[in-house]
């Protein structure tokens, strides 16, 4: 049996301060319009149609998260 823990963790505390990055991150797509870097990204990132194994994740995530990365830690 699981024993349940009445304070708040390490970790309890950093994902209840997420919210401010949350703010952020939703401020950004409500500026920069996304649709045309979608457009480019398509076109240029293509996948082999012989491509195995997992599905690979979606190219335009994959830019957001990393543009997202830039605009945090730089």
């Amino acid at each position: 049996m699981k024993q349940q823990l009445s304070s708040l963790s390490f970790a309890d505390l950093l994902v209840g301060q997420r919210k401010v990055k949350q703010t952020f991150f939703s401020q950004i797509d409500n500026i920069i319009d996304w649709n045309p870097i979608r457009g480019i990204i398509e076109i240029a990132y293509t996948k082999g149609n012989k491509a195995t194994g997992r599905p690979s994740y979606d190219s335009f995530v994959l830019f957001k998260n990393r543009t997202s990365s830039y605009l945090v830690w730089s």
